[in-house]
Formats: C-alpha cells, sequence, structure tokens
C-alpha cells in the first residue's frame, strides 16, 4: 500500500512539475473525500477564468485516465458534479488552470498558474431497515414483517438500491422469503442486508402481545438538523375493543427551545375516537424543532376503553449542526447599494450528515437573501441601503451590512 501511495504521488508531481507558481488554489486543501450519492463541489480562488480537468486513478496508480466528466455549474470558480457522477472506492484527480482565449496567440501558456485536488470516493453505507417501528405491539397473530425499504446508499436508483441487496432474516418463530418474514409469536426479530462488496447493517424489531396493534414508520437512521421530520403511526382496531381509542405521540427528549412535542407538532399529538379498521396518526416536526446531535424516541401510545393498550416506538439521530466555516464576499471593497452585483460564498464547513445546505440572510434586515440549497455561493447580490445608525466613519460615511450563512 505504502509503495502504491509513493507511486501515486510521484506520478501527481509529474504531472505538476511544469507549473512555476501556483496562484490558483483550491479551496478546502488538496486531498478531499466525498461519497458517491453526494453532489461534488469544488471552489477554486485566485484567477479570473478557470479550465476544469478530472482524471481516474487507474487501479496500479500507474496512469491517470482522463474522464469526460464536466462540471454543470454556471459559475466557472467552481467544479460540479450531480450524484453518482463517479465510482465509489476510486480516487480521482481533480485539476484547475487559468483559461485562456484560445485566439490569444501571444498567451504563454508556460506563465499559466494550475493546482490540483486529489478526491477519494468513499463508500456509502448499506441501511437495513423493517417496516413498523424498532417496538411494537401485535394484537393478533402472526404478523407479517417487510424489510422492502432496506437500500444502498451508492446505488443510483430505486430498483438497483433494493435489488443488489440480499436480506438474512434471524427469529424464533417465523417463515422468511426474500424481502418479508411471517412471525407467529411474539420476540425480537432481525434482518442483515448484504450487499455484494461485503458491506452489511442489521435492523430489529421487538414484537410484544398488545390489546392494539400499533406500527410506526422507521426514518432513515440519520437526519439533518434543519430537515422536518415526519414519522407515519397506524392504529389498528383491537378484535374485541368497543369503543374509543385514545392514541397519542410522546417522547422524553428535550425539543428545541425547551418546547412541548405539542408546541412544535404540525399534526395532532393526541387524537380519540372510534377506530373501526386503523387509523393514520402521522407526526411532523418543522424544521429547527429538533436539538442536532442528539437521539429522539418516539412513541405512540393507544389506549381503548375496554380491552387495553398497544404501543410502537423508533428512534430518530439527528446530526450534529455544521462547524467550522467562512464566509466571503466579493468586490471585497465594497460597491454601491442597490447598484452592485456582489458574489456572496461560503467554505470550509465540516459536519458528519452531508451534503449540506446555505442560505444567506441579512442580519440587519432579518432579510433572507437566498433559501437553503446545495450551492456555496449566491450571485447576483444586490444590496440595499444601510441603516442610518450604521455608519463606521470611514470614507465620507460608507455603510457596512452584515452578512449571515447558515448551513
Amino acid at each position: 500500500a505504502l509503495r502504491k501511495n509513493q507511486k501515486m504521488m510521484w506520478l501527481l508531481t509529474s504531472l505538476m512539475t511544469h507549473l512555476a507558481l501556483a496562484r490558483v488554489a483550491i479551496v478546502g486543501g488538496k486531498a478531499q473525500t466525498t461519497r458517491r450519492g453526494d453532489v461534488l463541489s469544488i471552489e477554486a480562488r485566485g484567477a479570473t477564468s478557470y479550465a476544469w480537468e478530472l482524471f481516474r486513478v487507474s487501479n496500479h496508480a500507474s496512469l491517470l485516465e482522463k474522464t469526460a466528466l464536466a462540471s454543470v455549474s454556471r459559475n466557472p470558480r467552481f467544479f460540479v458534479l450531480p450524484p453518482f457522477s463517479l465510482e465509489a472506492s476510486k480516487t480521482y484527480v481533480l485539476q484547475v488552470k487559468e483559461a485562456h482565449d484560445d485566439d490569444d496567440d501571444e498567451q504563454d501558456e508556460s506563465n499559466s498558474s494550475s493546482t490540483h485536488v486529489v478526491l477519494s470516493v468513499e463508500r456509502g453505507s448499506v441501511v437495513a431497515t423493517i417496516d413498523g417501528g424498532q417496538e411494537r405491539t401485535v394484537d393478533g397473530w402472526p404478523v407479517t414483517l417487510s424489510a422492502a425499504k432496506s437500500f444502498d446508499e451508492d446505488a443510483l436508483n430505486l430498483e438497483e438500491k433494493r435489488s443488489p441487496l440480499t436480506l438474512f432474516w434471524h427469529c424464533r418463530d417465523c417463515v422468511s422469503e426474500g424481502e418479508t418474514a411471517v412471525v407467529k409469536s411474539p420476540g425480537v426479530v432481525d434482518v442483515t442486508a448484504v450487499a455484494p462488496d461485503g458491506r452489511s447493517s442489521t435492523a430489529s424489531v421487538a414484537l410484544v402481545d398488545g390489546a392494539v396493534g400499533v406500527d410506526v414508520s422507521t426514518p432513515r437512521r440519520t437526519i439533518g438538523n434543519a430537515e422536518k421530520l415526519v414519522v407515519s403511526g397506524t392504529v389498528h382496531a383491537a378484535a374485541a375493543a368497543e369503543g374509543n381509542v385514545s392514541s397519542r405521540w410522546r417522547t422524553s427528549e428535550v425539543l428545541a427551545d425547551g418546547e412541548p412535542l405539542g408546541w412544535w407538532s404540525s399534526s395532532p399529538v393526541a387524537v380519540d375516537g372510534v377506530v373501526a379498521t386503523t387509523r393514520c396518526q402521522p407526526l411532523v416536526l418543522p424544521a429547527g424543532s429538533l436539538v442536532g446531535g442528539r437521539d429522539y424516541t418516539f412513541r405512540l401510545d393507544a389506549t381503548t376503553t375496554t380491552t387495553g393498550e398497544g404501543y410502537a416506538q423508533v428512534t430518530v439521530s439527528v446530526a450534529a449542526p455544521p462547524v467550522g466555516g467562512e464566509v466571503g464576499v466579493s468586490p471585497v471593497e465594497g460597491g454601491v447599494a442597490l447598484e452592485t452585483d456582489f458574489t456572496l460564498r461560503t467554505s470550509q464547513w465540516q459536519s458528519d450528515s452531508l451534503p449540506l445546505r446555505y442560505a444567506f440572510f441579512l442580519e440587519d434586515f432579518g432579510t433572507t437573501l437566498r433559501a437553503f440549497s446545495k450551492a456555496t455561493d449566491h450571485f447576483p447580490a444586490v444590496l440595499p441601503f444601510p441603516d442610518d445608525d450604521k455608519d463606521d466613519g470611514d470614507d465620507g460615511g460608507s455603510r457596512r451590512r452584515r452578512l449571515t450563512i447558515r448551513a
């Protein structure tokens, strides 16, 4: 492995030896990682125009193969590729240099500035999941479980995500076939999803006898701290139940701003009424209601007036907020209110939940310049007149604006 890495670095060094001084710079450093299912966005600075080329490192690290992949960004400073453009577990070299007019015969190529970044494409995860929650009551046996929503993050589409996975069920009293298992008695049921390359994950559900059958959906393991959360819930009528069924969502964890679940939820937390067959009761929490970096266990309880109760619960992990981050504005010397087209940009954010989305705000006005999107820059941005009381005392009464980036 050491010899292979040395050979690759020698190759990269040889490729760049004709460059005297790298005025062009890559934001984020010369070694970066990405995943196949993420948007690739690489930013360069230091030139007035840019030309990009992407090379794939061969399996033996003995040569670079030029690819036909081209950036989809309208801003030439950025090299952007949509998800699934790159191969997983491969290494790429992205080169950027100053672009020159082809008609300029007097341009000296030896004075061009260039640099590169080595991109490592990491493997995504295999995610195993069982519909119904991680613990739930069942009011009648047998019950059919499904793992059809298990998927591979490296797969391109829904059919590809599921088709290569092999599912192995583990249960005491069940009959399994492919994506489903028919369980005949209470107990813990596991399913392991295995990709062709050996990557795997396991999901479990504990099935309990109950007077009311309840099930909930299982969101993907980690959600972004700025995402809306929707957990579907279903209450099944007990065979001997008569009268009302009361059902309520609960959690013991603290939500944002210390507010209770009912304050944040966009859907009814508690419902009373007769359940003829089934009753759907989703839990909808808007973006910003969950605290980043925490795990939340949500439980849907159901109680009848005659036969007893049931429940289902699921645990959701919330990604920690992004850290680091830089913001830049050009032209840096400022401009004229309502006239100058500013370019706003941000970079260097770090997070355990990718890809990130970014929004640009004017703090003084509480104005959103651009809503959340994956783009790291915003152009053109025409800024309003600052407040009269914001005079900074320089340049005969020039004013400043405070820009906020939220990731």
